[in-house]
């Protein structure tokens, strides 16, 4: 009686955040803050995700009908847009305009051919976006107390009227200056070219295999999470290293432990249900199997796989059929 709750006919959602703005046109406040807080800072991913739901019309994500297709929900999710990116991009370029260098910690750092990436860069957290590791370096540079700070990395603040547009703006720009060329410094520890992409760089490790995946963490602001740590992946150890100053990148780039796993998209017809899914990092365990990375490999590709509901479709593709017996 007392737990919060929604019903709607349009839509409500979570995205690891607490209930308060499941679906932000009717915020839920009174219930007990163990169910989570209200009237705070909503994460980038949730941001994202509320504005991916709100758009309506033209070149919306769900397009003029103002209804998910099954094709349409799955383009949304694998989209990969980054907020932070599009709230942010053109004011860091701003920022870096004029500036030809930097220096930390008594290190010159060129600023010339960063802010021409980041220039570059599509805002999309796909395999072939260029800049994408560059921005991602430079967003999780900030530390939760800059991010908090007023006139730190955001300029409006956070306004508990409109939660899914505040923050938003640069604030400090030559902060922002300062932790471009901390990325800059942390990509040439790591090897790494200013303009490499996520294909170059992030990865699921299955036995032995590096899979390159698309998608990217909270502070970027992406539907389709993909949480790196430089520790072992799955029990093994990768024997990476973590670069000194970065949040999560390695020696070895970044190592995917958690993140998008099981996805389902659903749609109820007039013939039963449509569903396609993903078991992102795989149904088994034995490297000599195909299913021990098939479904990366569709991840990697954006591409899903049927779920069969009617006992017809599930005897049409059945792989093995076992008969087990017991004793009376």
């Amino acid at each position: 009686k007392n737990k919060p709750k929604i019903v709607r006919s349009d839509f409500a959602f979570n995205s690891n955040d607490s209930y308060w703005i499941s679906n932000p046109t009717a915020p839920m406040t009174g219930y007990s803050p163990l169910y989570g807080p209200t009237g705070t800072t909503r994460s980038p991913r949730t941001r994202v995700n509320a504005l991916m739901l709100l758009d309506n019309g033209p070149g919306s994500h769900y397009g003029d009908d103002g209804r998910f297709t099954l094709d349409e929900m799955q383009a949304t999710i694998f989209s990969n847009r980054s907020l932070t990116a599009e709230l942010l991009k053109d004011e860091l370029v701003h920022a870096c305009a004029g500036v030809g260098w930097t220096e930390i910690n008594g290190e010159r750092v060129d600023i010339g051919e960063a802010r021409n990436i980041i220039a570059a860069y599509n805002s999309h957290l796909d395999l072939n976006s260029k800049g994408a590791v560059l921005f991602r370096e430079w967003i999780t540079g900030y530390s939760n107390a800059e991010i908090a700070k007023p006139g730190g990395l955001w300029k409006v603040p956070f306004d508990a009227n409109d939660p899914v547009n505040t923050p938003n703006g640069l604030g400090d720009y030559d902060l922002a200056v300062q932790k471009l060329g901390e990325a800059v410094l942390i990509l040439k520890k790591a090897g790494i070219a200013l303009d490499a992409t996520l294909a170059d760089t992030q990865f699921g490790y299955r036995y032995g295999t590096n899979i390159a995946v698309h998608g990217g963490n909270s502070h970027e602001g992406v539907a389709n999470l993909i949480v790196s740590r430089p520790t072992n992946v799955r029990g093994f150890d990768l024997g990476a290293t973590k670069i000194e100053g970065s949040a999560s990148l390695t020696d070895k780039g970044y190592p995917v432990v958690h993140g998008s796993s099981f996805i389902l998209c659903l749609n109820y017809t007039d013939d039963g249900p449509h569903a396609e899914a993903l078991l992102t990092y795989c149904q088994s365990r034995n490297p000599d199997s195909p299913h021990c990375t098939d479904q990366t490999y569709l991840f990697a590709a954006k591409q899903f796989r049927p779920i069969y509901f009617t006992k017809e479709d599930v005897d049409a593709n059945a792989k093995e059929v076992a008969v087990l017996y017991g004793s009376r």
